[in-house]
């Protein structure tokens, strides 16, 4: 919404979101290194959110237990054994 420079040589930086009706203010150094968006993945957040649940933790769990017994057995078909 707007920056004002203080006496101190900082800055005062008011902002406002989308559904918020009120303002919030920030002091902010002359110093102070801003964060900029670089890149965006699409659904990134469904992505996230799904290897955050228990569901792929089991489901990851399950399929490298199941890559294991079958690499072992494909070794012990190769060896000879049965």
């Amino acid at each position: 919404m707007k920056i004002e420079p203080l006496s101190t040589g900082s800055y005062l930086l008011a902002t406002k979101g989308d559904a918020n009706h009120f303002t919030e203010e920030w002091e902010i150094s002359a110093d102070w290194k801003a964060s900029v968006v670089v890149a965006r993945i699409p659904c990134g957040g469904y992505v996230l959110d799904f290897f955050d649940s228990i569901f792929s933790r089991v489901l990851i769990i399950g399929v490298l237990v199941t890559l294991v017994v079958i690499w072992a057995r494909q070794r012990r078909t190769a060896h000879g054994d049965k």
